[in-house]
């Protein structure tokens, strides 16, 4: 496939983009990368033979979908993380509404609902190159022509609700708007970005039930998401903040 304007983008803006058939992971091939150039990448694969979602889940990458990471500079302190993953999610939920898709939703802590249907994930890693420069590296997978089916939710694919023809076209969109979003970030102006993810949030103000990663399960309302990616629940009168966890559905 032909992603000259992608690539044409990507290089406009200082990022080396690498296209690849097939990879276990385009984590792994941005980590390979960071550490013999120490320069900004976005890797695309068109499958991936091993990919990885949240707590080391298998992704199912088949040919058709987006599978790509993209590296950014890390400016922000670790409390500061989960915004890379805002401004990707509402990315994506920009690039969709271009193409004429509403109700675009998040489900903490970075999935991509359509009509309760999941459609795309992120996860974000931090990397560190040497005791001076740090990256963070977010993760992305989007179902655009095909979706597993999964039992603990359903799942759908872009182009059962949205009109796309190609790959390319959809793929021109989305990093047009994420480095627009990525520049409002370094200037520390993305108020608007995270109200639009807040907004965008499945469950507010509902009563919800987390899965901890220790198996044990937490209920109560489901109050907001702060910036440092913490969700907060209410619990007789009781306000917590979860770092962790699964909202069951």
């Amino acid at each position: 496939m032909n992603f000259n304007k992608v690539k044409t983008i990507i290089q406009e803006n200082n990022y080396e983009f690498i296209h690849v058939e097939s990879t276990p992971s385009t984590m792994i091939n941005v980590k390979n990368f960071l550490k013999a150039e120490n320069k900004n990448c976005i890797v695309l694969s068109d499958q991936q033979t091993a990919g990885k979602g949240r707590r080391g889940n298998s992704w199912y990458s088949p040919k058709g979908n987006i599978y790509c990471s993209i590296s950014f500079n890390n400016l922000l302190n670790l409390k500061s993380h989960f915004l890379f993953s805002i401004i990707t999610a509402v990315s994506i939920k920009m690039t969709l509404e271009k193409f004429k898709a509403k109700n675009i939703k998040f489900k903490w802590p970075n999935d991509i609902f359509f009509e309760n249907k999941k459609f795309s994930g992120i996860i974000l890693e931090s990397f560190k190159v040497n005791d001076e420069k740090s990256f963070m590296i977010l993760g992305c997978g989007i179902n655009i022509e095909s979706c597993p089916k999964v039992l603990q939710y359903s799942t759908t694919y872009v182009k059962k609700f949205c009109k796309i023809e190609t790959l390319e076209q959809f793929l021109v969109a989305f990093y047009e708007i994420l480095f627009f979003n990525w520049n409002l970030l370094i200037k520390n102006n993305y108020n608007n970005l995270v109200d639009i993810y807040t907004k965008s949030l499945m469950f507010i103000g509902e009563k919800i039930i987390i899965k901890m990663d220790n198996n044990s399960s937490i209920s109560g309302i489901f109050k907001r998401v702060n910036t440092d990616g913490s969700l907060q629940i209410e619990n007789d009168n009781r306000i917590s903040n979860l770092y962790n966890g699964t909202i069951q559905i």
